[in-house]
C-alpha cells in the first residue's frame, strides 16, 4: 500500500474542508431563497386579494459571506486536530 505523505494529507484536509463549507454556505442559502420567495407568493396572493393597497416586498435576508480562505484552513486545522487528538 502507498504511504501519503504530510502534504498530500493537508491537501486533502483542505479539499474536504473547502467542500464541507461550501455545501452548507448553499444549502443555507438554498433554504433562505426558498423562504423568502415562499414569503413573496403570500405577498402576491394577498395584494391579488386587496382592494386597499399593495403590500410591499421585504429586503431579501443578509446571508452569511461565503467561505474564505481563512474559514477554510482554520476548519482543516480543526479537523486535522481532531483526526490526530480526538480533540
Amino acid at each position: 500500500m502507498k504511504e501519503i505523505s504530510a502534504y498530500q494529507i493537508r491537501l486533502e484536509l483542505l479539499k474536504l474542508s473547502k467542500e464541507i463549507l461550501t455545501e452548507n454556505w448553499y444549502n443555507k442559502k438554498e433554504s433562505v431563497t426558498r423562504d423568502y420567495e415562499t414569503e413573496i407568493r403570500y405577498i402576491d396572493d394577498q395584494n391579488s386579494k386587496s382592494l386597499i393597497g399593495v403590500a410591499k416586498y421585504p429586503a431579501f435576508p443578509s446571508m452569511e459571506s461565503y467561505p474564505s480562505e481563512e474559514d477554510i484552513i482554520e476548519n482543516a486545522i480543526r479537523m486535522n486536530d481532531f483526526v490526530s487528538n480526538g480533540k
